[in-house]
């Protein structure tokens, strides 16, 4: 039969218990959960600014397409370049890549145009705006 010791005294003291106590535990819980708390919300950031980012990149990217069509129809971009921005208007608007889409051309003179898209973001539904200005040249064949 196999005996315990006593944990009475060891030569007049008490022997001392050793290894992690109940608060020490739970106090390490605590860090560890602030910790782990601190990383998601830090993950939740990022992804909003990724979507953000996104956004903002699918709109430069409509701004190039409407540039390369009034490029592909420098000859005509004069006159026609109503139809033209129409065109890429509904193309743009039935892809529905950004929530509530709005593409504006303006073409004061000189064959400068100014492109204005609007969305709502979907982070924080804020309205955005990204204005991209192009001037053609005037090429003297296409008058």
């Amino acid at each position: 039969m196999i005996r315990r010791m006593p944990d009475r005294k060891s030569q007049g003291q008490y022997v001392r218990q050793s290894g992690v106590t109940l608060i020490e535990a739970l106090i390490t819980m605590v860090i560890l959960s602030f910790g782990l708390l601190s990383v998601a919300a830090l993950q939740l950031k990022s992804l909003q600014y990724a979507t953000i980012s996104y956004q903002r990149s699918i709109a430069t990217i409509q701004a190039s397409d409407l540039v390369e069509r009034l490029w592909a129809g420098i000859c005509v971009a004069a006159d026609e370049w109503e139809d033209i921005a129409e065109d890429w208007e509904d193309f743009h608007a039935a892809e529905q890549n950004l929530p509530n889409w709005a593409g504006v051309v303006e073409s004061p003179a000189n064959l400068t145009y100014t492109v204005t898209i609007s969305w709502d973001e979907r982070v924080d539904d804020t309205r955005m705006t990204f204005v991209h200005t192009a001037m053609l040249p005037d090429l003297p064949g296409c008058n």
